[in-house]
């Protein structure tokens, strides 16, 4: 009788799920007919589910335009305080070069450092700006003066199409968006090549690279 009456419990409680199951397939069932039935018969539910769902869909389309002219304008704005930036450091390292009475290599190559840590580099463990001074393709110069660098990167980090577009056109600042790795990762940069004119040396590259 014990076992009888537990067979009779599982039992009723099977039926009972059943029914349970049953009752939320039905309850599904009857808001979806309902839900349909409302939106055959109603005109406004219509017209406001299908005006909510275009704002919806307008709005989403909106925020990822506005999404990338914010990107645009904030990546704009870095070349643009890059550039002036690179032109103002640019200015100051060839006046320093013009007001120069060093004539030997080795006295135009403490020059070249000075300038290159007095000026150039920026101060602290962790610099935005890294500096690398290298002789113009177009150099002739009998004086061969010693390649600089501000920090971890050195003139790799420049592509060759930025360094062909300086030699080409000395007299302009030349930009490029880039890539650079340091300490292992890979970094988006902005690269900026200008030129000044080294007196008994001839030109040399600065690129600035942020």
């Amino acid at each position: 009788s014990a076992e009888l009456g537990v067979r009779t419990a599982v039992a009723s409680g099977r039926d009972r799920g059943r029914r349970g199951l049953a009752d939320v397939h039905h309850s599904v069932r009857d808001a979806f007919t309902y839900v349909g039935r409302r939106w055959r018969q109603s005109l406004q539910l219509r017209v406001v589910t299908t005006t909510m769902l275009l704002g919806l869909f307008v709005v989403s389309i909106l925020g990822g335009v506005l999404h990338e002219q914010i990107a645009g304008g904030l990546e704009n704005d870095r070349l643009a305080t890059a550039k002036y930036e690179s032109l103002n450091l640019t200015n100051q390292a060839q006046n320093r070069w013009d007001n120069s009475t060093s004539t030997s290599v080795d006295d135009l190559d403490q020059s070249a450092r000075d300038i290159m840590s007095g000026i150039l580099t920026e101060p602290g463990p962790q610099p935005g700006r890294y500096v690398v001074m290298n002789r113009s393709a177009g150099n002739d110069s009998d004086s061969v003066l010693t390649s600089l660098r501000s920090g971890a990167l050195d003139i790799t980090a420049v592509s060759p199409e930025l360094q062909a577009a300086v030699s080409a056109s000395p007299e302009r600042q030349q930009t490029q968006m880039s890539e650079v790795t340091l300490d292992g990762e890979q970094l988006p940069a902005v690269i900026v090549g200008s030129v000044v004119e080294v007196p008994n040396a001839g030109p040399y590259d600065l690129y600035f690279i942020y």
